[in-house]
């Protein structure tokens, strides 16, 4: 959930709510805000880059803990969108998002998500997505320090 506010020129903030769960990497609740400003680096009808800097703050319940972590981060994010509107029509969005722990010094956490999407026939879409998770430092010691998955699906737009 989140909100952007452009300003003048290529300048903009963001604002961001969510909750994560993720037991791989031993997070049975995370509920995160962040906000961030940013700039445009390229703005085109065929692209979209995009950095932003800002800080996150979240709470954190471990899987084998009861006890809640609170914990003060900074948010580095790069973004980079690709847009083809002739047949056949593509669609490519990558984000890196890096968040530097403040509180916890030395933990760093980065989000990586790639999805590219093609359309096969007239609004026949097929994409391919892939997200990797990353904690050098995880809540849960006895977990993994990465998450990812790839997955392929199958649209149609009318």
């Amino acid at each position: 959930l989140g909100n952007q506010y452009f300003f003048k020129r290529k300048w903009f903030s963001q604002v961001q709510a969510g909750v994560q769960q993720n037991t791989q990497l031993g997070i049975q609740l995370r509920i995160i805000a962040a906000l961030a400003g940013g700039y445009k680096v390229v703005q085109s009808n065929t692209d979209l880059l995009t950095t932003a800097i800002g800080l996150a703050g979240n709470r954190e319940y471990a899987t084998d803990s009861d006890e809640a972590r609170n914990n003060l981060e900074g948010l580095i994010n790069i973004s980079y969108e690709r847009f083809v509107h002739i047949t056949p029509k593509m669609k490519i969005n990558t984000t890196l998002v890096v968040f530097p722990s403040l509180s916890d010094p030395g933990r760093v956490r980065v989000n990586y998500d790639l999805t590219a999407s093609f359309e096969l026939i007239s609004d026949f879409t097929i994409a391919l997505t892939f997200y990797d998770n990353f904690d050098n430092r995880p809540p849960s010691t006895s977990n993994a320090k990465n998450d990812y998955s790839v997955s392929v699906t199958f649209g149609y737009t009318w």
